[in-house]
């Protein structure tokens, strides 16, 4: 509307200016400079978005962007003469570029924020979806090492876990790249950090089964009940004596108690 005007108001100045002899060059520059102003407003326009835009807004700001630049482009060929004669214009192509290549780094690096988003959002997903299935892996494996007849089985299977888990492995390192392109992720990143640890537990259990036979695992489960009979020993006496020393200074503590009531200068110590 704004240049709609200016055309209006300069094509009258043309009209009533000729009768003076003036040359209506630069009046028609002044159209071409509002039109190149506005070509850069627009683009302006675009970079007060980018901030807010959602994965599906920047493709429009995309979009937009292309489209307001080959109109850009088509005008400036167009007028080409008179922008080359003036440096108010030149002035305002410059500042075009300049405009330009803002709006442009601005919605490259929304838009690698928001991919980053999605590729961590999209692992941790992955990651969460693996762990009842480690946990049945887990079972299964269990089963499969009871018998030796069933070995190689469990040897295949434990072959496709480190293959899953190269897998997990990769797409963890992936998520933790997107935290350094996007921080706003941080406050995630613990919670992904526990996720692989929790997965790697899991990995090291598969991979730990093994065929025994019936006597050795007899034999280590008595150890470990052993062990940990030792353990709780061990722990059973460390309490004793604690019991044993806060009883003994209690008796200690009354006895001092009655030496000095009685008036008895010789108290006994420890």
């Amino acid at each position: 509307m704004n240049i709609l005007v200016l055309v209006f108001v300069v094509s009258s100045s043309l009209y009533a200016q000729d009768s003076d002899g003036v040359d209506d060059y630069d009046a028609y520059t002044l159209i071409v400079q509002a039109r190149l102003s506005q070509f850069n407003s627009d683009m302006l326009g675009l970079c007060s978005h980018v901030a807010t835009a959602s994965s599906a807004g920047i493709i429009d700001l995309k979009r937009n962007f292309n489209s307001l630049d080959v109109r850009w482009n088509t005008y400036c060929n167009a007028q080409q003469g008179y922008i080359a004669d003036k440096e108010v214009l030149l002035a305002i192509v410059a500042q075009y570029q300049q405009t330009r290549q803002m709006v442009l780094d601005s919605i490259d690096h929304c838009s690698m924020r928001l991919n980053a988003e999605t590729v961590f959002n999209d692992v941790q997903a992955f990651m969460n979806s693996k762990l009842p299935e480690y946990d049945a892996l887990i079972r299964k494996c269990g089963k499969l090492s009871l018998s030796e007849k069933t070995a190689p089985q469990l040897e295949r299977l434990q072959t496709s876990e480190q293959l899953t888990f190269s897998d997990i492995t990769a797409k963890y390192q992936s998520a933790k790249e997107a935290v350094t392109l996007n921080p706003s992720l941080k406050n995630k990143e613990q919670q992904l950090d526990n996720l692989y640890l929790d997965l790697s537990a899991k990995s090291g259990q598969v991979q730990e089964a093994k065929y025994k036979p019936f006597i050795e695992r007899i034999k280590d489960y008595l150890l470990g009940f052993a062990a940990v009979a030792i353990v709780l020993m061990f722990v059973s006496m460390i309490q004793n004596k604690i019991v044993a020393t806060k009883q003994m200074k209690e008796s200690l503590k009354k006895l001092k108690e009655q030496y000095i009531k009685e008036g008895q200068d010789d108290i006994p110590s420890i």
